[in-house]
Parts: C-alpha cells; structure tokens; sequence
C-alpha cells in the first residue's frame, strides 16, 4: 500500500474509488465502508483510496476535548492495508484544509486530487468548512462532478450504532472486549 500526505490526480489516473473518514478504531462500520469500496473498485478498474486525516480535526479547535485514538498509527495502516487498499491518503488536518468549503474540499481532493470515480462515506460523515458538508451534499456533488456516491447505514448491535466514540466509552470504562 502507497501511503501519501498529499493528493495528486497522478496517484491515481484511471480513476479511484475512494473511502471517506477518520478510521480510527477500524471497528465493524469502517470495514464494511472500505470493503464495499475496495470490492467497487476491482469490479470497475479503479484504484482503491482510504481518504483521511493524520490528526483529528479537534486539535485546531480552541478548547475542543483531546481525542484519544484507538489505534496507533501503524496499526491503522497495517489494518487498512490488509482490507485490500492500495493507497492511503494521511492528509494533516490543517488551517487550510480547516477552511475549505465543502465545494473546494471535493472539487480540489475528490475530483482534481484523486480523480474519484466514486465515493464511500458512513450516514453521519461532515466535511469542509465548519463540517457543513454531509452525504446529502456529497451526493449532490456527486451528480454535478460525475462521481458515484455510496452512504452506508448505520451498524448496530445490541441496539447500539457501532462507532469510534462508542468504542473509546467503552475502553474508558474498561469493557475492552
């Protein structure tokens, strides 16, 4: 796996299929969304892309809680590696990227950057400026950039949506199993 911390339409020239997130964790949820975009991306001849950030976005926001990861890094590489994804894209979340309207975040990293063909999010991913853009969104960027959005559901169990928030609770009360 090619890992890379900016992108450029040369990583990936016949096009990719590109999973949107922060991926900490690699929890149930996550392994679906890059396992149906790494399954999209070999039946339709594209490159396999894991977009996300190498921090998390709160370090830029004055007196947002810490977020503790999950994984270490190379954990999270070895892990998104072993699902089938042949580039990953560790982008620092910085003041630049903190700003970008949702517009420019996928026409300048989706569309010019990575020369996405389709796009794999969860039901409650936010990007760009002051997390204004949502699947919804997306989709209709989608439609006007000509890329295929996929948005997966939710996975619950026990009545519970399966998410990295979740999972640190969790660990903080010691329920590591």
């Amino acid at each position: 796996m090619k890992i890379i911390d900016t992108v450029t339409k040369a990583v990936c020239p016949q096009g990719s299929a590109v999973a949107l997130g922060s991926f900490d964790g690699i929890h149930m949820g996550h392994k679906a969304l890059i396992g149906g975009m790494v399954e999209h991306a070999k039946e339709q001849g594209l490159t396999p892309v894991v977009f996300t950030f190498s921090n998390h976005p709160r370090e830029l926001v004055p007196n947002a809680p810490r977020v503790k990861n999950i994984l270490y890094k190379n954990e999270k590489e070895q892990i998104i590696a072993s699902l089938g994804v042949e580039v990953l894209a560790s982008v620092p979340f910085d003041q630049h990227m903190m700003t970008l309207p949702p517009e420019r975040f996928v026409r300048e990293i989706l569309v010019e950057g990575l020369n996405a063909k389709a796009v794999f999010c969860g039901f409650n991913y936010r990007f760009g400026y002051r997390a204004q853009g949502n699947p919804e969104r997306l989709r209709e960027f989608g439609e006007q950039f000509g890329f295929r959005v996929s948005v997966l559901e939710p996975v619950v169990i026990n009545g519970n949506v399966v998410s990295s928030s979740m999972i640190r609770t969790m660990i903080a009360a010691g329920q590591v199993e």
